[in-house]
């Protein structure tokens, strides 16, 4: 058996060995999901004409890390064996859409079987009327 290791500088920081990789753990968490936003969400470039779009454009960037982390946090805990990556979940929601009419009415596509189970396993119930036949009987 070959065996390995990694070196964590830490400067004025008292943790023991267990909180030191907890911290680089969280560290590497944060950069990949830096990577997601950049990359994959297209925000590697701001176009924005002034000061307040830009602020405005770096909050959306803020909430999309959140909704990030919590589906790679959902997807390492629950899905990993049935998706290769969070995308991929990603990928799987993507046909949801909700319509709202201009008399006030809204109207949301009914969910998959897939899709209810990753919304269940990120801790959000589907609304009642969007849930596959056969969990409504249920």
């Amino acid at each position: 058996m070959k065996a390995g290791f990694f070196s964590y500088f830490i400067y004025k920081l008292d943790l023991n060995c267990i909180e030191a990789l907890e911290r680089y753990k969280s560290r590497d968490e944060h950069e990949k999901s830096f990577d997601i936003l950049k990359n994959r969400m297209g925000f590697y470039v701001q176009r924005a004409s002034n000061e307040e779009s830009k602020e405005g454009m770096s909050f959306i960037a803020f909430v999309g890390l959140i909704i990030i982390s919590v589906l790679r946090a959902s997807w390492k805990e629950n899905l990993q064996d049935k998706y290769q990556s969070c995308l991929d979940m990603l990928d799987e929601m993507e046909s949801i859409r909700l319509s709202e009419y201009e008399d006030g009415t809204s109207h949301m596509t009914t969910f998959t079987m897939k899709q209810v189970e990753i919304s269940r396993r990120c801790g959000i119930e589907p609304p009642y009327e969007c849930l596959p036949q056969s969990l409504k009987k249920k």
